[in-house]
Formats: C-alpha cells, structure tokens, sequence
C-alpha cells in the first residue's frame, strides 16, 4: 500500500519570502500544525508549531516581519505518492522525522 491511500494531499504551503507572522495566520486558518516552504515549486523547507514556540517564542524574536527561513527547517524529506508506507517510516526514522 503507498502513502495515496493513508496520506493527504491538502498541505499548507508559503513562499520563502514569507515571515514567520505569515505562517502562524495560515496555521491558524487552516488549523494545520506545520507549513511546507516553497523556492518556486520546489519544498525548501518546514516550519512547525514547535519550531515556533522554541525558534521564535522562547528565543524572544518578534514574529512580525521576522523572515520564515531564519526559523524552517531545512532539508525536507520528501517521499511519492506511491511509496510503500514501511518505506515512508523508515525514511522518517532514518531521518528523525516525526
């Protein structure tokens, strides 16, 4: 089975031009807790709800204006549509990705 079958396709996404103000609206919005970076169409980067409580709010850094790649992280694991599900968690493992 590939991750078509468990996975969706509806992801939150934002230019790497975005601020980090940008990110938590559309998180908020979409009641999503990541949102994926994008260079063009390419995934540069993600940013999750814990990236910007310990990145932005306990290192007291203004959200406003703040640029979203200072706080991405970056090197996005990425996986198709038909990859096989135990491949998809190995490369998470392999990857420490949650």
């Amino acid at each position: 089975m590939g991750l078509s079958h468990i996975g969706t396709r509806d992801v939150v996404t934002l230019a790497h031009d975005a601020t980090v103000e940008d990110a938590v609206r559309w998180m908020r919005e979409a009641n999503v807790g990541s949102v994926i970076i994008l260079r063009g169409r390419v995934p540069c980067g993600i940013v999750t709800d814990r990236d910007l409580v310990l990145r932005v709010l306990a290192a007291g850094k203004d959200p406003v204006g703040l640029p979203i790649t200072e706080v991405m992280t970056k090197g996005v694991v990425t996986a198709t549509d038909d990859c096989p599900v135990d491949e998809a968690a190995w490369r998470m493992r392999e990857h420490k990705v949650r």
